[in-house]
């Protein structure tokens, strides 16, 4: 007797399989797909729904591993045994064996840290970190300033976004930058609102001294309150 599947070309085989892990996904973890577009290559979507089917399973069994052991135990010197120009390379060399293991590191202030303070982070810090292994081809994340957070960025960032809100005149996102003191809380409602005070000065501001022509702003410079880590 032959088997159906016998005389499917690879190109159907591979589609009836995907059809199968769509299937799986819907009756075993309650994930539902719309049909994918027909033009789109199985292979891909093959890739796609490995890499789902793998979450949800971890999701289900997570494993916990040490990055190291994620990153596959790379030798490494301490920081203290190598030189300016050798914790360059070396550093260079373990972020870039990060990245063959689908482990990223993200720096949003790389400009206000040397590769020493970054390479003593990745060996004594980062790599004894517990994480879930999200296997499937799925990438690991991790932000620098997560672990050590960086006061001056964010308070210059959000500088800059009050400018950008001022010039939109989108004070209902203004939470995002300005103290609590300045908001109503509605903690039954999980919202809050800009007090009217604040509302009306930041109106009046706009309408009577705000360059009409103004698209967008910059700091040029802030003061921080060292002790209270408040601009």
């Amino acid at each position: 007797m032959t088997d159906t599947f016998d005389e499917l070309t690879p190109d159907e085989s591979l589609r009836a399989d995907n059809q199968i892990k769509l299937l799986k996904l819907e009756l075993e973890h309650n994930v539902l797909f719309e049909s994918f577009d027909e033009a789109t290559p199985p292979e891909e979507v093959s890739d796609f729904l490995d890499g789902i089917l793998a979450l949800e399973e971890m999701q289900r069994n997570p494993k916990e591993i040490t990055v190291y052991d994620k990153v596959g135990r790379p030798p490494f010197l301490p920081e203290i045994d190598l030189s300016d120009n050798e914790v360059a390379q070396a550093l260079d060399t373990l972020l870039r064996q990060m990245g063959e293991h689908r482990v990223a590191l993200d720096i949003l202030a790389p400009d206000d840290y040397d590769d020493r303070t970054m390479y003593r982070f990745v060996t004594d810090e980062l790599f004894a970190h517990e994480t879930t292994d999200l296997g499937g081809g799925w990438t690991t994340n991790f932000i620098y300033e997560e672990f050590h957070p960086n006061h001056r960025y964010d308070i210059i960032n959000h500088c800059h976004d009050f400018i950008r809100m001022l010039s939109e005149e989108r004070f209902d996102t203004l939470d995002h930058c300005l103290d609590d003191r300045f908001f109503d809380r509605d903690t039954e409602l999980w919202s809050s609102s800009a007090r009217p005070e604040v509302t009306t000065c930041l109106t009046e501001l706009i309408e009577s001294w705000w360059p009409r022509t103004l698209r967008e702003g910059s700091v040029s410079e802030v003061t921080i309150a060292d002790d209270t880590e408040t601009a």
